[in-house]
C-alpha cells in the first residue's frame, strides 16, 4: 500500500494524549492515527448506508401508482 505523508493540527492536549498512549502502546503516533482513520471509515460507511436504508424504508408503501411509471415521468421531466 502506497503511503502518503499528510500534516494535521491538533490541540496541544490531544498530541499530549497520542504521546502517552503510543509509548503505552508501544506503537507510533502515526500507526495510531492510521489505526483510528481506517476504524473511523470502517463505521462511518456502513453506518450512513444504514441510516439511509432506515430513514427511506418504506416510503412508497401505500402509493397506487405503480413505481417504474413514476420514475418514468420524473424522467420524462428532466428531457423537457
Amino acid at each position: 500500500m502506497q503511503m502518503v505523508r499528510t500534516l494535521i493540527s491538533l490541540p496541544a492536549e490531544d498530541k499530549r494524549w497520542l504521546d502517552t498512549y503510543s509509548r503505552a502502546q508501544r506503537v507510533s503516533v502515526a500507526e495510531i492515527i492510521r489505526t483510528a482513520v481506517r476504524t473511523f471509515r470502517a463505521q462511518s460507511g456502513s453506518s450512513s448506508y444504514k441510516r439511509a436504508l432506515r430513514s427511506t424504508a418504506g416510503v412508497w408503501k401505500g402509493r397506487k401508482m405503480d413505481a417504474a411509471r413514476y420514475i418514468k415521468r420524473m424522467r420524462d421531466e428532466w428531457e423537457r
